[in-house]
């Protein structure tokens, strides 16, 4: 009997740890998203409020009810977790402009993108998504 209860305690315990990490890697997800959402309106609103950022340093996100801004103070969200953006140099392929990596000969830095990478992290996890922004609107 003591044997079942045992088991019983060590698979619900087994089971809530596994639920909750399940739901803060599902919320690091979403905010990684929504990250990649405020960038698309803030390069919709105006291109060179990204393209002005320094390339492959860390930024934040300063989102309000009235404003969004990407800022160089850290972004700590319901208390647990963090969300950085940094933005690295677009490459695309001389003949073809395709996007290729930077160590391809032959390419060269389309100043009218970048690439966005959206990190989350929580409790010793990270989450991160890529996109890559362009210029679409030529502003």
């Amino acid at each position: 009997m003591a044997f079942v209860l045992l088991f019983l305690l060590l698979t619900m315990t087994l089971f809530l740890e596994t639920r909750a990490k399940i739901l803060n890697d599902t919320k690091s997800l979403y905010l990684a998203e929504e990250g990649i959402e405020v960038l698309r309106h803030v390069r919709d609103d105006n291109w060179n409020d990204i393209a002005g950022l320094t390339i492959d340093t860390p930024h934040f996100l300063s989102i309000s009810t009235t404003s969004i801004a990407i800022t160089s103070t850290p972004e700590v969200i319901d208390g647990g977790w963090q969300r950085e953006v940094v933005f690295h140099e677009l490459y695309r392929d001389s003949a073809t402009d395709d996007v290729v990596a930077s160590t391809t000969g032959g390419s060269y830095v389309d100043t009218d993108g970048r690439v966005a990478i959206v990190r989350v992290g929580y409790a010793g996890s990270t989450t991160t998504v890529q996109t890559i922004l362009t210029n679409l609107f030529d502003i």
